[in-house]
C-alpha cells in the first residue's frame, strides 16, 4: 500500500508505466480531489487500465472513500 499526493489530477501515465514495469502486480488506485471536483478509482495490470470509475461526489461509496483516504468522518448537518 502506498499513499501520495499530486497536484491537479491523478498521475495516470505514471501508474500505467509502473503497471507495465511490474506486469504480475495488480494496481488499485483510488483518487480524490480535495476541492470536491472528482473522486474515483482505477485498476491496472500489465500496463493496461482495466477500469476507471468516477463516483458521484455525494454517493455513499464516495463518502466512504473520503473517510478512508482522509481518515475523517463526514460532517453532520444540523
Amino acid at each position: 500500500e502506498m499513499f501520495f499526493m499530486t497536484a491537479w489530477s491523478p498521475p495516470i501515465p505514471v501508474i500505467v508505466a509502473l503497471s507495465a514495469k511490474f506486469p504480475d502486480v495488480s494496481i488499485h488506485h483510488e483518487y480524490i480531489d480535495e476541492g470536491g471536483g472528482f473522486i474515483g478509482y482505477s485498476d491496472y495490470k500489465g500496463g493496461v487500465q482495466l477500469c476507471d470509475i468516477d463516483l458521484p461526489w455525494e454517493s455513499d461509496q464516495a463518502k466512504e472513500m473520503r473517510g478512508n483516504l482522509w481518515g475523517v468522518e463526514e460532517e453532520i448537518e444540523a
